[in-house]
This record gives structure tokens, sequence and C-alpha cells, in this order.
């Protein structure tokens, strides 16, 4: 079992414009583990994206979590 693990990171773009990125690990009902992530402009009161991967196992979804804290941190989120 895990705790929740969950990220939240913005970014300005050339324009001006922050946009956001929360990132969630969760362990459903089903024993599994999900990875939620919303996205968006601060701007607008609703969130622009909403993508939900879920996993059997907690290495599973922690490496999945991993791999995209570290691709918005390439595309300059922080």
């Amino acid at each position: 079992m895990i705790s929740q693990y969950a990220v939240y990171m913005t970014r300005t773009t050339a324009k001006g414009n922050v946009r956001y990125y929360k990132l969630d690990v969760e362990q459903t009902l089903f024993g599994g583990y999900c990875v939620e992530r919303k996205y968006g402009n601060v701007k607008f009161k609703s969130h622009t994206g909403l993508k939900k991967n879920y996993f059997d196992k907690t290495n599973q979804a922690l490496g999945f979590f991993d791999k995209i804290l570290q691709n918005k941190r390439k595309k300059g989120y922080r």
C-alpha cells in the first residue's frame, strides 16, 4: 500500500499564459493504482484535460508517475 503521491507544477508560456499540471497516484477500491493527470490554463475555471491510467502494481504506477514527472520538468514545468 502506498500513501498518496501528488505534484502540482506550473510554467509560463512565451505568450505569458500560465499553464498548470497536476499529477496524482491513488489506490483504487479494487487494490489497483490510478495515475491521474489534470492540466490546463489558470485563467479558466475548469481543467482543460483529464487523463487516468490504471495499473495493477505499485511499482508500475510509480514508474509511470516518475516518467511523466521527468517529461514535464524537461518541458519547463516547476
